[in-house]
């Protein structure tokens, strides 16, 4: 295997092992560093086939890490964000500067947990016009599984009249064309048959992604040795799309930094001028912005 094949497969399997743990923050960091690994892939030599299927692995992934962030709450202290930081290669900039890493086309997955043991018809309403429709679930007897569109009937999934599972299944409908982002699913459900739709998967537009942009006046900040002083991170960074942000910094020798929320608290141990990274991410784009705490 690839060593960046072997690289991307173990990074992704510790950030679902964080999401099992609860871990939603450090898996939140982990995605970050799949994401590295995806571009580094994307630009190889390796095989279309391995970009293809790593490009569907982020994604997914992308959709778990971000529903976890209503879940979860970031950890009051971040210092393993310089784990961060070398996992996505920064550097030290001279100026204030934005970084951001080139958004995915938006993959949505959706509950549904529908039970359906006679046909039935179904609406359903989605975060946009979809590109594409799947649909993962379960199933006993025959069955099957239509989007419907006026008169016209698309097959998503038909059983093999046994039972069984079935995932990310789209028979003529991995491509679609609609102007409404309504939704109707047909079931088909005989005789003594069930089905189960836990989840529909959808392709929506690509919206272009920027990052998260530093507004703040300078980058120079007082503190005193010995003395807490707390930076309300939401005053200095701003999103042009207003998406929820992530908020981390590194530490730096002589002083003492802790994370929670949005403050980011400093507290000096010694005097001098201190150099330290602010970021900020809406899981998407990362934005590392340099700069120095005169602690006196």
């Amino acid at each position: 295997m690839d060593p960046l094949v072997e690289e991307f497969v173990a990074a992704q399997k510790e950030a679902h092992e964080l999401l099992a743990k609860g871990e939603a923050a450090k898996a939140k960091e982990k995605y970050l560093a799949v994401l590295e690994i995806y571009h580094k892939i994307d630009k190889s030599a390796l095989e279309q086939f391995h970009k293809e299927l790593a490009y569907d692995q982020v994604n997914a992934l992308f959709s778990e890490v971000n529903q976890a962030r209503e879940h979860m709450k970031i950890p009051y202290n971040l210092v393993v964000a310089g784990l961060l930081i070398l996992a996505l290669g920064t550097g030290v900039f001279l100026k204030p500067s934005i970084v951001g890493l080139v958004g995915l086309d938006d993959l949505v997955r959706q509950e549904v947990n529908v039970n359906l043991s006679s046909s039935s018809i179904r609406e359903l309403t989605l975060r946009d016009h979809p590109l594409s429709l799947a649909a993962s679930g379960e199933f006993t007897g025959h069955v099957k599984l239509f989007q419907k569109e006026g008169e016209q009937l698309r097959l998503v999934y038909a059983s093999n009249g046994t039972a069984g599972t079935f995932t990310d299944a789209c028979a003529e409908t991995c491509t679609i064309s609609t102007n409404s982002n309504v939704v109707e699913l047909f079931a088909q459900v005989q005789e003594n048959a069930s089905l189960f739709v836990r989840e529909i998967s959808y392709r929506v537009e690509h919206k272009r992604n920027t990052a998260p942009h530093w507004q703040g006046a300078n980058t120079n900040f007082r503190a005193t040795v010995g003395r807490s002083t707390t930076i309300d991170l939401s005053d200095y960074f701003a999103d042009d799309e207003s998406d929820p942000l992530v908020f981390l910094s590194t530490t730096g020798e002589g002083i003492n930094v802790e994370v929670q929320n949005s403050n980011i608290t400093l507290t000096p141990t010694s005097a001098g001028t201190k150099n330290l990274l602010f970021i900020a991410s809406d899981l998407i784009a990362v934005t590392r912005v340099p700069v120095t705490i005169e602690a006196q």
